[in-house]
């Protein structure tokens, strides 16, 4: 549900600067079919589609699309500069018009990526991400904007966990040990989260966003809600530094501090 009222606000901002034609296209006959891409070279991912993310850390790349000819017809997956790119393709028939393909239903497309390491993930609309397996690393950074969800295992940082989401995404992830975290939603977007050992982890909403946090012996919190979002707190830490402007809520009972 969310990812069709994604597609219809987006549609509404396009028809406002530009010219556009929309052709309505049913394709539900459609089989899906498997499509290995040659791609290679990269370490972070960008989508601007409604495309699933299956991610799997290995020694090798592999890159496999299982989608409609119709959706594998009208989008782009380039590897470039570090960067593996997910877009959907523009038809141009006439000279300052836009032809938008509108499906009856929802198209759904899954790329599934295998590749030795990860340090960033950007998504521009409904798309969601697994992470298949426990992903290691420097740096992980994630920005949503729109209603992608990010569903991690556990993840093992040397240094940041960074997540940013500005609208009704959710993340929810395994085990989290890294020397910082930091999360920041804008919007509805919920998230839960298990961290062990974080040194400093800071979480802020605005809005009506969720929270869930369970400590394992971290260092200090930095918490903030200005909205009615609600955050839930457990597990052992150092200290805690917390403040909420509006209706929101933040639950310590289950949590200790100076542990």
């Amino acid at each position: 549900m969310k990812k069709l009222a994604f597609m219809f606000i987006a549609l509404v901002a396009i028809l406002s600067v530009s010219a556009c034609r929309i052709e309505k296209v049913n394709n539900s006959d459609e089989p899906t079919k498997s499509y290995t891409l040659n791609l290679r070279d990269f370490q972070s991912i960008k989508n601007y589609t409604s495309c699933d993310i299956h991610f799997t850390q290995s020694n090798t790349y592999k890159v496999v699309l299982k989608a409609t000819p119709r959706w594998y017809a009208t989008h782009t997956i380039t590897s470039s500069h570090g960067e593996l790119v997910i877009t959907q393709k523009e038809e141009r028939k006439q000279k300052g018009i836009t032809v938008l393909h509108i499906n009856t239903y929802e198209d759904d497309a899954e790329l599934w990526i295998s590749a030795p390491s990860l340090s960033d993930v950007s998504t521009a609309g409904s798309g969601d991400f697994y992470a298949e397996t426990d992903i290691t690393g420097q740096n992980l950074t994630l920005s949503i904007a729109g209603s992608g969800d990010s569903h991690l295992k556990n993840v093992t940082l040397a240094d940041n966990l960074t997540y940013t989401v500005a609208g009704s995404g959710d993340i929810e992830t395994g085990t989290l040990q890294a020397s910082n975290a930091s999360f920041s939603i804008s919007g509805s977007g919920d998230i839960k989260s298990k961290l062990a050992k974080v040194k400093t982890t800071k979480l802020t909403i605005a809005g009506s966003g969720d929270g869930s946090l369970d400590f394992d012996h971290c260092g200090h919190a930095d918490i903030s809600i200005s909205g009615s979002g609600d955050i839930d707190l457990s597990g052992t830490l150092q200290s805690l530094e917390k403040s909420v402007s509006g209706s929101g809520d933040i639950d310590t009972d289950r949590l200790q501090l100076g542990k």
